[in-house]
């Protein structure tokens, strides 16, 4: 019986060995000059590239097929290659198939390729130029990464996405062209690493009229990360660009902008976090900004919340527009440097710490008068407590001057009341008068007829 359970075994073992051999022996990948292909119900696929030349052009067809992919790693690490001209036809470059083409310098895509994977052009160090036709929806992540020659790229107005560190370590990218407008541009969901896209470059396109413009790539809307309240407004959480100086959009992706906020990170329950600051930690929406040092927040803000601008160590002032009535926790936590600040008399609360750690903060101009500051809710924030508080007599001007509009029109009320009187006096005085004196008259006529019958 053991032997029998062996030989089965065995039987079986050889029987799987067997096909594997089989199969391998049956599909073997055809050759085309340097080129290994297979062909597919859509195609021909490139499989790889086996010759030494500089510069090589793609066959369109084989074997009476079109050429549709370029498979996976077709020609990945190959140091001779300068430049490569891909045909019409082909739709897909395949995961990983230019990685590490050092000298590569020129690629010609066709407009019939609508998909690029993963690190297809990763470490091509010496690409300058780089042009992705319309159709592409995706570049993926780590496409480009390492390009360090990469100065210039054209990107379609079809594009949706751009994946994590697809541009990464593209130091000298300074030229964007976009095919769409700015509308379409910030529709574009451009996924985290990819700063040397967004900082330091200028996106060539067109405004909703068609006009050319020019945007700074770190002030475009897709550099913001929101949420979408209850009320359809937009309330900020991050910020993901690297600009020293940034305007925050009024409005993003059409929807008004109403709130700023980072995160908190506690690590014991929120009522002790509350006492104990330093139990807990904030994450400014401009984390990685350690170098911002202007800001300007726009009209229509009503709450910069928890952890807005935590951390910005280089801001020196911030001017919060009138509107905004909550200043939120730690908003302005550790804004070391920050000296001055602007606060409108629309603020109604200042919560724990949103100044905590501000040490240089000596001067708050306030819109209002002394006894609107005093009526804002100030929770704990010791910083307020030793700055100089300068307050807008503009309120108590206008009570002074309203003061003093009622005092003249008193004043004239009573001499006008007083010159009234006199007149009425001396009109009574004429009139007393002139009846004494017809009175007199009278008499005079009457003594005068009776002398004359005596």
């Amino acid at each position: 019986m053991k032997f029998d359970k062996i030989l089965a075994v065995f039987m079986v073992v050889f029987g799987v060995l067997g096909g594997i051999l089989t199969c391998a022996a049956v599909w073997q990948p055809d050759k085309y000059g340097d080129f290994s292909y297979v062909s597919s119900d859509d195609g021909v696929h490139i499989l790889e590239y086996m010759g030494s030349a500089e510069n090589v052009e793609i066959p369109g067809e084989i074997d009476g097929q079109k050429v549709v992919r370029i498979s996976y790693s077709a020609f990945q690490e190959c140091r001779s290659l300068t430049g490569v001209i891909i045909p019409d036809g082909v739709t897909k470059i395949g995961e990983y198939a230019f990685k590490g083409c050092k000298n590569l310098t020129s690629v010609i895509i066709p407009d019939s390729v609508t998909e690029i994977g993963k690190y297809a052009f990763e470490g091509c160090q010496n690409l300058t130029i780089i042009d992705i036709p319309e159709g592409v929806e995706v570049i993926d992540s780590d496409t480009f990464n390492y390009c360090k020659k990469l100065t210039s790229v054209h990107i379609p107005k079809s594009l949706t996405k751009i994946g994590s560190s697809a541009f990464d370590h593209c130091d000298k990218l300074k030229d964007i062209y976009f095919g769409g407008n700015k509308s379409q541009l910030n529709k574009i969901e451009v996924k985290d690493n990819n700063w040397t896209l967004k900082n330091g470059g200028v996106i060539h396109c067109t405004d909703d009229e068609g006009n050319s413009v020019d945007i700074s790539a770190d002030q475009t809307d897709n550099n913001f990360e929101y949420d979408v309240l209850m009320n359809g407004t937009a309330r900020i959480t991050k910020y993901r660009g690297y600009a020293e100086s940034v305007e925050i959009p009024s409005k993003i992706c059409g929807k008004k902008v109403t709130e700023l906020r980072g995160t908190v990170d506690y690590h014991i329950t929120p009522y002790d976090c509350i006492i104990y600051s330093e139990n807990f930690d904030y994450y400014s929406l401009f984390e990685n900004c350690k170098k911002l040092k202007s800001v300007i927040i726009p009209a229509g803000v009503i709450k910069i919340d928890c952890g807005a601008f935590a951390g910005c160590e280089e801001l020196e002032s911030i001017d919060i527009p009138y509107g905004v009535k909550r200043i939120g926790e730690g908003a302005f936590r550790k804004c070391e440097r920050l000296t001055s600040i602007n606060i409108p008399d629309s603020v109604m609360i200042i919560e724990e710490l949103a100044f905590g750690n501000c040490e240089e903060l000596k001067d708050v101009y306030f819109s209002g008068s002394e006894r609107q500051w005093n009526s804002i809710e100030i929770y704990y924030n010791e910083p307020l407590k030793n700055a100089v508080i300068h307050y807008s007599n503009l309120y108590e001007k206008v009570a002074q001057e309203s003061k003093s509009e009622n005092s003249v029109v008193t004043e004239n009320n009573t001499d006008n009341s007083t010159n009234a009187i006199i007149v009425v006096i001396i009109s009574v005085v004429v009139l007393v008068g002139i009846i004494l004196a017809v009175i007199i008259l009278k008499k005079k006529k009457n003594r005068g007829h009776k002398n004359e019958e005596a």
